[in-house]
């Protein structure tokens, strides 16, 4: 491509070489042969003369192309001119190494995209052919190494910090950027640099790994328990600092943070300042600042490792900082093409795929470009049973007339989409003399000029013989599609990939409510002001309840994928009801609506009981008479007073309220979702999780490169501590033998397998020891499949992955079934920290009887475990004759922490480890009340459960203060689903339950 001249005279002087002297060898050769087998005189053999005449002819011009190469000094200029000409475009091509090297990292990293999302597929062509435009388009200049720059320049968006990453192509950047979601693109931006560091030795593999799975290796019980309570009430951020304090970084391997824990506490109060800001990535770190500033680029991605270390949920924003300065800021913006920019770039055999997000159709965008390029009405096909057929025929009729076929919904119709690729690509052996006008001759699909178009029956005729149809220029297919891992890949690497997302946020989502689907005609459809406050408050519903999802399980159990037509029948059930009520004269039946709106409609989607009460809450807070009062506003009652008050805008023109919500602010506060401000740091911890769980399943695992140790090396060395630290097996003699001697409760004379408890203990222990047989075999059996003493089948090569990552190898949480058989957690040293500590509380069972108090999360089935105690507390009653099926369960909350529990409740058990979030509990008051700033999860303290009758608990009169108390789910998991719905509690309160129901507050067993 470059200085091209060059290098073909070299390729011609070898192969003039050779041809001749092959040519030589042969005349030689020919003879030879023909005098072996020549019989008689030779003068009389005129054939044999002829051929002596033929040859010596020809090898008088062989040797006068060779120039006497036979002499000594003709073939030293051969050498000598050769080995000009190679060392020549040997330091041609050096110059251009940098523009190849980093084209292999972005080709890379566009293949290992597809990893992150399957619709990511793209091919080796396609990114060649990005590649070569950039070189073409750039400035042509000398001498070479201007031409270099002129070319990274048109590559690149120009770094005004570094030089070395300037070497990014902005044409394969904006390429791939416009097909991946927008969650996926600032991933994609941190991939490309952590594998730029790499490829220049900046950066190790072991570097990357602590920058994704920080201290998740380490066993927490192994380790020095955290003495700042200022750090995080669990031990995240602690394991990562000590983790941090042991890892050498860069090519020379610099142990920075050795004195870290220390700095901390000799340095606490900067340390505490820097930790409680609201934006510590733009403050200087304590004690290092300098340090990193003299690391330069490697000091940039430390100060990322340690911000990922001690505040998570900074992750992302600090990484698009980091981003910032080792390229700049045009790599954290949004990568936006028009449709008329995608559609240039397109051609008749290159189609173009939207992946969609919900709520989103680019058809408008289509059609409006359709108009001003006269191809409208664009040939629509919705994909679905049975549309094969039409979609076969707008197509075959587009290829004859250059019309454009938009195929809408293509994931409900794979078959077909590999039958497309087939008939953009035919490829047919035609013979140029048989073939008809417009026929082509090279097996493909003949493109007719624009303009140009063939007659239908010529089409026909031809497309019956050859099997090959007409292509005409101006024809271009447009595909919609939701991502679907059996997408075609052939198609998704031919075609063009871009992405069609809905703007997020309120504003977004109101805008986008009352331009596509509520005009002035549906505000005028009931002449009554009360009906387009209710439109309002209706849309305002719609978007609230689907910007909530963004908070995962905080905001909903499941997500839900509601719609607009769930708006739309929401809206036409009111627009009855309220014309009926105007009619007689009656007033709005707020009942009926809610129930139309919130169990019907909307609530027809909900499954989870939990999410059902939540979204009645909303309908019963904001669809009453309170509506249509000047003061209401849809926010918390507890909102800041910062906040942005959310309110119905009046008026009767659509205008007013399009331009109520143009004045809404872009970023919503969590308040207007009910939720407490800590709402936002739980979305952020969920995202940069995210992000770095999708760049390591992204990375190759084979071998580390540079000094650091190989993937094997690693795993090997952590499976042997693992089995070092294996607690001993349980033997079903021993404690079979134990449980035959516990007691039961007090006041029930039952002892061993009699009391239910004891029973539920004998089953724990049976679970467990089926869990260490397990892990104890599968760590043995990685050892010696990469010691090589066993084959390393693919199931072990995936706990070998796991382990190097840091995660769970699947079998141990889960069976060949799918089935869980012991507990779930994403880190291996929590889960491994965790076995142990669930053995040592079995263990001591065992072996001292009853405990005062219990961990729940360190059982297999804690639902069991209550329904064992409340077995217990019947039996208890049984001369008041009391039956299981007569109690219910009842907790209390104490007022005191498990080690200030002395004695054994005569009833029921004590449960301790649990942990409240969307709020706190205030011990000293017993109730429940706001979270502290930045503390996603707080602890509670011991929980009393028993068992009573229903008429017992209403004989009690507890004091739940001035409103019912707030009945409280306990979760094993913060993944709240029914799956994971141990019990539940009831809180007390100074506020409506309804107001909790919004924080979202929930105990957990788990915080993982």
């Amino acid at each position: 491509m470059e200085q091209r001249a060059l290098e073909e005279s070299l390729n011609q002087l070898l192969e003039s070489l050779t041809a001749n002297t092959k040519a030589l060898k042969e005349l030689d050769s020919q003879l030879l042969d023909r005098l072996s087998h020549s019989s008689g005189n030779l003068l009389d053999d005129l054939e044999l003369i002829e051929v002596l005449a033929n040859t010596k002819a020809k090898a008088k011009e062989v040797e006068k192309k060779l120039k006497d190469a036979q002499e000594k000094k003709a073939e030293m200029y051969y050498k000598s001119l050769r080995s000009y000409c190679s060392l020549q475009i040997n330091e041609k091509r050096e110059q251009y190494r940098s523009v190849a090297t980093r084209g292999s990292v972005l080709y890379f990293c566009m293949v290992e995209a597809s990893l992150i999302c399957w619709m990511y597929n793209s091919s080796l062509t396609q990114f060649l052919e990005q590649f070569d435009i950039s070189v073409y388009r750039s400035e042509k200049t000398q001498p070479t190494h201007k031409r270099v720059e002129k070319i990274v320049e048109y590559l690149t968006y120009q770094s005004f910090h570094i030089a070395w990453l300037s070497l990014l192509p902005i044409q394969v950047y904006r390429y791939v950027c416009r097909g991946l979601f927008e969650r996926h693109k600032q991933t994609f931006v941190m991939m490309l640099i952590l594998k730029i560091l790499q490829t220049d030795g900046i950066l190790q593999s072991s570097d990357i790994s602590f920058l994704l799975s920080g201290g998740a290796g380490l066993d927490e019980k192994a380790e020095p328990p955290c003495p700042f309570r200022w750090l995080g009430q669990d031990s995240k951020a602690w394991l990562n600092v000590l983790q941090i304090s042991r890892t050498c970084f860069g090519r020379d391997q610099i142990q920075l943070f050795c004195e870290l824990p220390e700095s901390l506490g000799k340095n606490e109060s900067a340390w505490r300042k820097w930790m409680e800001d609201n934006e510590p990535e733009n403050l200087p770190i304590p004690d290092y600042e300098d340090r990193l500033k003299c690391l330069k680029n490697l000091g940039h991605v430390l100060r990322l490792c340690l911000i990922r270390s001690m505040r998570p949920d900074r992750t992302v924003v600090a990484s698009a900082r980091a981003i910032d300065q080792l390229l700049e800021p045009k790599y954290t913006e949004p990568v936006t093409d028009s449709v008329e920019s995608i559609w240039q770039e397109s051609s008749c055999r290159v189609p173009v795929i939207f992946l969609l997000s919900p709520g989103t159709d680019p058809t408008s965008s289509i059609d409006e470009l359709a108009k001003k390029k006269r191809k409208f009405p664009t040939d629509k096909v919705s994909m679905g049973e049975g549309q094969d057929v039409v979609a076969r025929e707008k197509i075959k009729s587009g290829f004859l007339s250059g019309s454009w076929v938009v195929l809408q919904n293509c994931h409900l119709g794979l078959n077909f989409m590999s039958e497309i690729e087939d008939l953009l690509l035919r490829v047919t052996d035609i013979n140029k003399a048989s073939a008809p006008a417009g026929i082509g001759t090279h097996g493909k699909v003949d493109v007719v000029p624009a303009g140009n178009p063939i007659p239908h029956h010529s089409f026909c005729n031809h497309y019956a013989r050859f099997f090959t149809p007409f292509l005409f220029q101006d024809f271009r297919l447009w595909i919609t599609c939701e991502p679907h891992n059996k997408f075609p890949i052939g198609l998704l690497q031919l075609a063009i990939k871009v992405t069609n997302e809905s703007p997020i946020g309120l504003k977004a989502g109101l805008a986008r409510s009352f331009t596509t689907m509520i005009t002035q005609e549906t505000l005028d459809k009931v002449n009554n002001e009360k009906w387009r406050t209710i439109v309002f408050a209706l849309a305002m519903l719609h978007s609230v309840v689907q910007e909530r999802r963004k908070f995962g399980p905080l905001g909903w159990c499941i997500p839900y994928e509601f719609n607009y037509s769930d708006l739309e029948a929401s809206l036409f059930v009111v627009e009855k009801h309220l014309a009926a009520t105007i009619l007689v004269g009656q007033p709005l039946s707020w009942s009926t609506i809610g129930y139309m709106v919130g169990e019907v409609q909307y609530g027809g989607r909900i499954t989870d009981d939990l999410d059902r009460e939540m979204f009645n809450t909303y309908t019963g807070k904001w669809l009453t008479d309170d509506l249509f009062k000047s003061g209401f506003c849809f926010n918390s009652a507890t909102s800041s007073a910062h906040d942005f008050m959310y309110k119905v805008p009046q008026g009767t023109d659509i205008s007013v309220f399009r331009d109520y919500i143009n004045t809404l602010p872009y970023v919503d506060q969590p308040g207007v979702f009910g939720l407490h401000v800590n709402a936002d740091l739980t979305f952020r911890l969920q995202e940069s999780a995210s992000m770095l769980d999708t760049i390591q399943d992204t990375l190759p695992k084979a071998s580390s490169g540079g000094k650091g140790k190989s993937q094997e090396e690693t795993v090997r060395e952590k499976c042997v501590e693992m089995l070092s630290k294996m607690p001993e097996d349980f033997q079903e003699r021993v404690y079979r033998e134990q449980v035959s001697k516990l007691s039961g409760p007090p006041a029930l004379n039952a002892k061993g397998f009699a009391a239910p408890l004891n029973i539920f203990l004998y089953q724990e222990v049976q679970r467990m020891q089926r869990i260490l047989t397990i892990v104890r075999a599968n760590l043995s059996s990685i050892i010696n499949a990469i010691d090589g003493t066993v084959i390393m089948t693919p199931d072990l090569q995936d706990d070998v992955t796991a382990i190097f990552d840091l995660r769970v190898p699947h079998r141990w949480m889960r069976d060949p079934s799918g089935a869980e058989i012991s507990w779930l957690s994403p880190t291996l040293g929590k889960w491994f920290s965790g076995m142990r500590l669930r053995v040592e509380q079995l263990c001591n069972w065992l072996e001292k009887g009853r405990p005062k108090s219990f961990w729940l999360a360190g059982f297999f089935n804690p639902t069991g475990f209550l329904t064992g105690m409340m077995q217990e507390v019947t039996r208890q009653h049984k001369k008041d004759q009391w039956g299981l099926d007569d109690v219910v369960l009842h907790s209390e909350m104490r007022t005191v922490d498990v080690e200030k529990i002395k004695d054994i409740p005569d009833e029921g058990v004590n449960i301790h480890g649990l942990y409240i979030e969307g709020s706190r509990w205030n011990w000293h008051e017993a109730r429940l009340e706001e979270s502290l700033p930045k503390v996603m999860v707080d602890r509670m303290p011991v929980v009393h459960a028993t068992a009573i009758t229903s008429t017992e608990k209403r004989n009690r009169g507890l004091d739940y203060g001035q409103f019912e108390p707030y009945d409280c789910p306990v979760y094993r998991y913060p993944s709240r689903t029914d799956k994971y719905l141990v019990f539940r509690v009831q809180l007390r309160s100074d506020l409506h339950p309804s107001h909790w129901k919004l924080r979202g507050t929930a105990l957990l067993c788990s915080t993982e």
